[in-house]
């Protein structure tokens, strides 16, 4: 029998050394992917919008969102830890475009010791462009990179080895998921213009 002390080491333990597998799949992708949006559209623009969405989805956290699907997979009898790996990672990007909205409806200026998606396209527009408005242009470019995320996310899990009708499925659950969160975002954005929210 072990201790709760024992259990709680070895969960951490776990989730540490799913924390540094899931940081080592975000790098490899994203360097897959810059090479790719270099090789198709070979602009600046596109290149530091996935750069904006890169360095938000790398700065991580504790990646318990990755490890749920991970873990979960593999108590449900999963074998194919490189394809449940795989999952995970999508679920890592999803989290991290909707901190990019969150953070852009947010005002915020900071994320995670970085700054924020909007605020890195801020940035980029002023050090690239002498005309128009760089806070317009930042907050515009940083939702484009949540966009990119979102649509990256599903591309991954479209492609997973798994049978059509699972796929589907996991496509339809997430979805509903997020859709679930876009009501909750929902609440969050009209709450600070209402009387008496407790």
């Amino acid at each position: 029998m072990h201790s709760a002390d024992s259990k709680t080491n070895y969960a951490k333990q776990q989730l540490k050394q799913f924390k540094e597998e899931i940081d080592t799949q975000v790098d490899q992708y994203f360097a897959h992917e810059t090479k790719r949006v270099q090789q198709i559209y070979s602009n600046k623009d596109s290149l530091a919008t996935l750069e904006a969405l890169a360095s938000v989805t790398a700065r991580g956290g504790k990646r318990l969102r990755g490890s749920f699907v991970y873990y979960t997979y593999q108590m449900l009898g999963g074998k194919d830890l490189a394809e449940a790996m795989k999952a995970a990672l999508a679920i890592e990007m999803i989290h991290a475009y909707l901190l990019i909205e969150d953070d852009f409806m947010d005002l915020s200026d900071t994320r995670r010791g970085g700054p924020t998606g909007h605020k890195m396209m801020e940035k980029f527009h002023r050090e690239n462009y002498r005309k128009g408005d760089p806070v317009h242009a930042g907050n515009s470019l940083g939702v484009l990179a949540s966009l990119m995320g979102s649509h990256l996310a599903m591309e991954i899990v479209s492609q997973l080895n798994a049978e059509p009708e699972t796929i589907l499925k996991m496509m339809l659950n997430l979805n509903q998921r997020l859709n679930t969160t876009v009501h909750g975002q929902i609440n969050d954005v009209v709450n600070e213009y209402k009387d008496g929210v407790t």
